[in-house]
């Protein structure tokens, strides 16, 4: 067993499901008089979401905190 590795394997999994559950305010595109109009055409007006790059991102970070875990039990 490697012990630091094995300490500081939380240290990625939780930057990488910080990155995930990140949210971004999408603009609204719809802000006149007709806003029911206009904000009926699209699903994502309006709405928070995360950008695909920094759910890769923050999948990668997992992805090498589990690596780092699986190391740090093994030692290999």
């Amino acid at each position: 067993m490697y012990l630091p590795a094995l300490l500081l394997a939380p240290v990625p999994l939780f930057l990488g499901a910080l990155l995930i559950a990140r949210k971004h305010h999408v603009r609204r595109v719809a802000v006149s008089i007709n806003d029911n109009i206009y904000g009926s055409l699209g699903e994502s007006v309006g709405r928070r979401t995360t950008p695909i790059t920094t759910v890769v991102a923050g999948a990668a970070f997992i992805l090498f905190g589990i690596g780092l875990a699986i190391y740090g039990i093994t030692g290999r």
